[in-house]
């Protein structure tokens, strides 16, 4: 009988240091896959003036494609050499440890004379996909001169808000579901924008370090060790 209870108490043993060993594959378990896809991101400035001829300014500086990240400034001067109008955007987007990604755009259009009919335009897209449920937050700000129109914003998607609102609380969020999801911002001539979105999976889970799961692993083998111990002992 003895013989008996120490087979099945190897046994139970070997399953024990298997399961632990599952546990903590080599760098401990990976944060699980992404649920951000890009998909394209069109930036651009832009800045005129109805009849000026100014070729030596540049009026324009964009970027169109699947790569984020953008930084614009383009302006437009009279004759004198005086300022007429700027045009400037810092964008980017960038996927996240847990799964997620971040998207920031800041845009402006200043006009500094209003006599020469001058404009321009600071806008912003970003088109990606959400593989499985998520969550959001975002935020977003604009200014502008009472002489011009304000700025706008959208986030559209089988979660979004469409025409996203001003005055949002702190860290407004919601859920999302998956599908394909389009940001945009726009300002043209004498207005700003400062749009933040966050998203993050619904369950994503944090990875412990490598030693903890050894940790955890060693743990279990030592407490299935001392029940199998006291087990044998109370049978003896």
């Amino acid at each position: 009988m003895r013989i008996h209870r120490l087979s099945s108490s190897y046994k139970l043993l070997v399953v024990a240091g298997t399961f632990a060993w599952l546990l903590a594959p080599s760098g401990g378990p990976v944060a699980r896959g992404g649920v951000v896809n890009f998909v394209s991101f069109q930036e651009f400035v832009v800045v005129r003036a109805p009849g000026l001829d100014n070729s030596a300014t540049p009026r324009e500086q964009r970027q169109d494609g699947a790569n984020p990240g953008f930084n614009g400034n383009v302006s437009l001067a009279n004759a004198l050499g005086g300022t007429l109008v700027t045009s400037t955007q810092t964008s980017s987007a960038d996927l996240t440890s847990d799964g997620g990604a971040t998207f920031a755009a800041r845009g402006s259009t200043v006009v500094s004379d209003i006599t020469a009919s001058a404009g321009g335009e600071s806008f912003f897209k970003a088109v990606f996909d959400v593989t499985a449920p998520a969550h959001f937050a975002i935020s977003y700000s604009q200014s502008n001169s009472a002489r011009f129109p304000a700025s706008t914003a959208t986030f559209d998607g089988p979660s979004g808000l469409g025409a996203i609102p001003l005055g949002l609380p702190a860290g407004f969020g919601n859920d999302m579901l998956p599908g394909r999801y389009t940001l945009t911002a726009d300002t043209n001539s004498g207005s700003s924008f400062d749009l933040q979105l966050v998203v993050t999976p619904a369950a994503s889970a944090v990875p412990l370090p490598a030693q903890a799961w050894s940790g955890l692993s060693l743990m279990a083998l030592l407490i299935m060790f001392q029940a199998l111990r006291t087990r044998a002992y109370r049978a003896g």
